[in-house]
């Protein structure tokens, strides 16, 4: 399946997001690149690309298959998008820990949507206070 717009209806591109389906790809092969500001290349480590996603500015043109893909690759990605991306049904949370030039001592929450809030006690954290990057 090689047709750029058959194999991009296949993974709901029309339906998602492009960066988030971009996201999918770069979870299921683990690698990626730029091949030029037109084309991202999604691909196992060490092996030749298994899809080519096409752009023109920021919007997803197409996705080409490459000799990386195996058999039973488009249907995965296919259950993780619609598992982490078509169902809307289920919560979906994510945490990051980021870092900041400052403790961070108290907790910020908007809804049930973001929140902020300190590392626990046993964390590591700098010793000294002007070492900066504390984590939050």
């Amino acid at each position: 399946m090689n047709n750029p717009t058959s194999l991009a209806q296949s993974l709901f591109a029309d339906q998602v997001d492009p960066e988030e389906l971009g996201q999918v790809a770069l979870e299921f092969f683990g690698m990626a690149a730029y091949e030029s500001s037109k084309e991202v290349i999604y691909h196992r480590t060490g092996q030749p690309p298994a899809l080519h996603f096409l752009y023109s500015g920021d919007r997803l043109n197409g996705v080409k298959s490459g000799p990386g893909l195996s058999d039973g690759d488009i249907s995965a990605i296919q259950d993780k998008i619609k598992t982490d991306l078509l169902n809307l049904s289920k919560k979906i949370i994510g945490k990051a820990i980021l870092f900041s030039g400052y403790p961070i001592n108290g907790h910020f929450r908007i809804d049930n949507f973001f929140q902020i809030c300190p590392v626990p006690d046993h964390a590591p954290k700098p010793k000294d206070f002007w070492e900066g990057d504390f984590p939050f």
